[in-house]
């Protein structure tokens, strides 16, 4: 093999172990010919030899500029010049090479001066993780709280990995601004009292571990969402992806078009505010799809008209799904003049899983039932007056006088309407679990070992429809 990779770890606060480390590689007949993500290290295979390094800092780009590849050239043909031959680039430190004993100017020779570079490097960075530490505490809160109370959550992939992914990026983060924080601290003090600059392996293996990971589940979630659009055909996920699409889009183009013009400050702010307002005004209309589709919100998208067999899931597929909790699971819509039907099929790991998903799906009716009632419900117990609409989901005029006058009626009202709106019936049904989430019985919900199946538009009253919900019953039972 001509070539090896290996995983390690080079930053602002731990290069002179990297210059050693190369050097040691070196004479095992190994040289480093890239450095991606600043951990995944790619060797090319030589005769063993005795080399020398030398890596410096050289800030590439702050909030307004860029370093222009004449720029890089330039610097790089000064160190060429004394002797040293420029090796590779990871983010702002740059890795030379010379042969051992070979006479040369070194390439750092004032250390306040290095410190200067390293202090701009290392505030820049800690600039990013503070913005970066608030949304990576939302993100990991949204994508617990999807995995572990929403159906959503459940049967959605894409969910899952970020609720890996969040976690370890976040503790990578506040690794990183303590690490740095103590990192120019020290070496601040080092300055002002002439002593040397102080380098450290103290969180070297962790961050490696922890960025490492980050990288692999980036490159998971990036071969899954390929894998849900092409083999899946998951439409909803790729409309799910356009405001990430869009953002990323404009900030390339302000990072390699905007920056690295021969403008004035003034200019930059401008243009960086322009590209700010310009990304917003096109992701906000996709993020609003984006969110329903994510929490599944999505009736109406591509569905299909009803053929003669309403509620056959052949029918106007909308999705399949993989998920590490529900394996296999796809959904239809289909539209009629009359009537909108849909239905949902999980199978999942296993028949504790397929237990809290029926679980989620009687929490998810009791909030929707929450969002068209809850003003019903405080009006009149704010005012006393009975509203005549909570009739519809079995809170009677007489029920409702009742519990006016106990305490914690409201309560008590609520569960009666949750009672008769939310029933079990799975005898009936020959299944292991089965609910009518509605009061007129057009939303069921079954379960069958680890196999969950979701009707709704379906009316249950009526021998066609629940003859229609047995066949397909008994066809996944074959």
């Amino acid at each position: 093999m001509n070539w090896k990779w290996e995983i390690n770890y080079l930053n602002i606060n731990n290069y002179p172990y990297m210059e050693e480390h190369f050097e040691s590689m070196a004479k095992k007949g190994w040289m480093i010919r890239k450095v991606m993500g600043g951990v995944f290290f790619i060797y090319e295979k030589i005769c063993p030899k005795s080399l020398e390094f030398s890596i410096t800092p050289y800030e590439m780009e702050t909030l307004f500029t860029k370093k222009t590849k004449e720029e890089l050239e330039e610097f790089h043909s000064v160190s060429e010049r004394v002797g040293w031959e420029f090796v590779l680039k990871s983010f702002d430190l740059h890795v030379y090479v010379k042969e051992k004993g070979k006479k040369t100017v070194p390439l750092t020779t004032d250390e306040e001066e290095e410190f200067q570079n390293l202090e701009m490097i290392a505030k820049r960075y800690l600039k990013g993780q503070y913005v970066l530490l608030p949304i990576l505490l939302l993100s990991n809160w949204f994508a617990f709280g999807l995995i572990l109370n929403s159906v959503e959550g459940f049967k959605n992939g894409m969910i899952q990995w970020m609720g890996f992914f969040f976690p370890i990026a976040l503790i990578l983060s506040l690794l990183h601004i303590v690490d740095l924080r103590h990192f120019v601290k020290v070496n601040r003090e080092n300055v002002k009292q002439g002593k040397s600059l102080e380098f450290s392996k103290k969180y070297q293996k962790i961050s490696q571990l922890l960025m490492s990971l980050c990288y692999l589940l980036l490159l998971v979630m990036i071969l899954y969402i390929l894998y849900s659009i092409l083999v899946l055909k998951n439409g909803v996920l790729a409309v799910s992806l356009l405001p990430l699409l869009i953002g990323l889009s404009m900030g390339m183009i302000y990072r390699n078009v905007i920056k690295p013009w021969r403008k004035n400050l003034l200019f930059k702010k401008g243009a960086l505010v322009l590209t700010f307002i310009l990304t917003i005004v096109l992701t906000l209309p996709t993020s609003f799809i984006a969110f329903d589709v994510l929490l599944g919100n999505h009736r109406e998208l591509n569905a299909k008209p009803c053929g003669s067999s309403t509620i056959d899931r052949e029918e106007g597929v909308l999705r399949r799904n993989r998920s590490l909790l529900v394996p296999v699971s796809y959904e239809t819509v289909c539209e009629s003049k009359k009537e909108t039907i849909r239905t949902e099929y999980a199978k999942t790991l296993t028949e504790k899983t397929g237990e809290k998903l029926v679980v989620l799906y009687v929490k998810k009716e009791k909030e929707v039932l929450i969002g068209q009632y809850a003003p019903l419900v405080e009006k009149s117990f704010k005012t006393g007056i009975y509203e005549p609409s909570l009739q519809e989901v079995g809170l009677t005029k007489e029920a409702f006088e009742e519990y006016l006058m106990q305490e914690h009626g409201k309560e008590k009202a609520w569960e009666r309407i949750y009672n008769e709106s939310i029933t079990e019936d799975s005898a009936n049904w020959d299944v292991d679990e089965a609910y009518y989430l509605r009061k007129e019985k057009d939303v069921l919900v079954l379960r069958r070992g680890r196999e969950v199946f979701y009707f709704e538009g379906v009316d249950c009253t009526k021998p066609h429809d629940v003859d229609k919900v047995k066949e397909i019953l008994q066809r996944d039972e074959s």
